[in-house]
């Protein structure tokens, strides 16, 4: 490639990269820096794995401006690299374009993963890397059209049919070629004692637990709930995070409760697949949530439409009082619940946003879902889910 790389250490990594999107030159790469960039290549580092190079780099004295090196640091830096390169000495706001004076195989590939079928950016990993691609991959400073170490013999495949759009409101349509395969379920290996991590999820967790105090603290005593419903549901509505309420606590020892979770986890059949609704569950906290939430809907076609053709799948896995998300992006886990998300839009699922619906479009930009009118009260109403609910009991009556 003509074009080159620029990486620099500053004393303010966001003050610089606002100089930078403004067009300003602040002059060479710096020795660290580059240290950093070879290091993410030779090694073939992922986002899970900058904690270790900034403590890498803090050992051998490599540190910012006499300023140690910490994970966030690493990440802001290295994020810098994706959006911009240098070609022929003039900042570049468009990478991926291809026209006169640039070549196919002179192309930025910066935009090489979005543009492959075997993608899941949003969590950060693929089919050749299902435990995290490789820095070095998304920001272009590796070309995976060729064997890269550990893509199991998978490369870059062109995506040549877009994204299922789901069911539009009042035209529910099917994805033309097959539906999409779902990644393989990450809960079934979840361990039979606390701290209920699921291992893809394990490094990422721990290297962060001193980030996340008070109320965003993971309650990890309690096993995670990232889905709860059949996965082939007819309706799926998209969440938040499952929560956390001091009444968990006692709920997650009741035991024929935590059967049911790791029923659904596996995929295990149950007389009530939406299991925060079975009636033996009354009086536990999900069940009068869920209830007060959905009577409407049980109302107008019974408890067993709804709890056989209600999906809900939660955007964070685990449970918290309060949700921020975490440096480095999604968890591996989360790949899984948008490949759900994925495949019953494929399937012409009709899909409802309760919560963080910029979130979920974010993540699979061409999805089709209406929104309830309130997300402070997310009652599955008539009122307040609006346009969708004649589609909502529609696909619960068959």
């Amino acid at each position: 490639m003509n074009g080159k790389r620029v990486l620099r250490l500053v004393e303010d990594p966001v003050a610089w990269q606002s100089a930078v999107l403004a067009g300003t030159d602040f002059g060479a790469a710096e020795e660290i820096a580059a240290e950093a960039v070879h290091r993410i290549v030779a090694l073939n580092l992922k986002m899970g794995d900058l904690g270790r190079l900034a403590d890498d780099l803090n050992a051998e004295g490599l540190t910012n401006k006499g300023r140690p090196w910490d994970f966030e640091c690493v990440y802001t830096i290295i994020a810098l690299l994706y959006p911009f390169e240098r070609w022929d000495g003039v900042l570049d706001p468009n990478p991926g374009y291809v026209g006169p004076g640039r070549a196919d195989d002179e192309m930025h590939l910066v935009g090489i993963c979005h543009d492959c079928a075997r993608e899941h950016l949003s969590t950060g990993t693929c089919e050749a890397f299902p435990e995290g691609i490789p820095l070095g991959v998304v920001a272009g400073l590796v070309d995976h059209r060729r064997p890269v170490a550990g893509d199991h013999g998978l490369q870059f495949v062109a995506k040549s049919v877009p994204r299922a759009m789901g069911a539009v409101l009042g035209q529910p349509v099917r994805a033309e070629g097959t539906v999409p395969a779902v990644s393989v379920n990450p809960w079934i290996n979840l361990p039979d004692a606390p701290p209920y991590v699921a291992p893809v999820d394990a490094d990422r967790l721990a290297a962060l637990d001193d980030r996340l105090s008070g109320d965003y603290s993971l309650q990890k005593h309690l096993l995670p709930e990232p889905f709860i419903g059949r996965p082939d549901a007819p309706v799926v509505l998209l969440n938040l995070n499952p929560g956390y309420a001091p009444v968990d606590d006692r709920d997650h020892t009741n035991p024929d409760y935590v059967a049911a979770i790791r029923s659904n986890l596996r995929g295990d059949p149950l007389e009530h697949p939406f299991y925060t609704l079975d009636p033996r569950f009354e009086g536990i906290g999900g069940h009068d949530w869920w209830t007060a939430k959905a009577r409407w809907l049980i109302a107008e076609v019974g408890l067993e439409a709804v709890t056989n053709g209600l999906l809900v799948v939660e955007w964070f896995p685990y449970h918290s009082a309060k949700y921020r998300d975490l440096p480095g992006g999604p968890l591996p886990s989360q790949m899984f619940s948008l490949d759900l998300v994925r495949r019953a839009a494929a399937k012409s699922a009709v899909i409802v946003t309760m919560r963080s619906s910029d979130r979920w479009h974010n993540a699979i930009p061409d999805l089709a879902a209406s929104r309830l009118s309130s997300v402070q009260n997310v009652a599955l109403s008539p009122k307040n889910v609006g346009a969708a609910w004649d589609l909502v009991v529609r696909a619960l009556s068959q």
